[in-house]
């Protein structure tokens, strides 16, 4: 993924927008216009924005399983 000139500016919300070119295969680019075009989401952009969070939320519950993996790892200080 490549990141072009950064353009920060206030969304509809007053959340800052910065906007990024990246590189897509054609499956993916024709996969996002799809999505759009059947008016699953709005634009092409809250295809991208849509992904990018399921991708954090992912990573959130990644780490949080890790985390209580390692809880399981270690003795219970309550038990005697």
């Amino acid at each position: 993924m490549e990141s072009g000139t950064a353009i920060i500016a206030a969304g509809e919300t007053g959340v800052a927008i910065e906007q990024m070119n990246i590189s897509l295969s054609p499956h993916m680019a024709r996969f996002i216009r799809g999505k759009a075009r059947k008016g699953e989401y709005t634009n092409m952009s809250e295809v991208v924005r849509d992904a990018v969070r399921r991708l954090q939320e992912d990573e959130t519950v990644k780490s949080a399983r890790t985390w209580l993996h390692g809880l399981r790892g270690q003795p219970d200080e309550k038990r005697t």
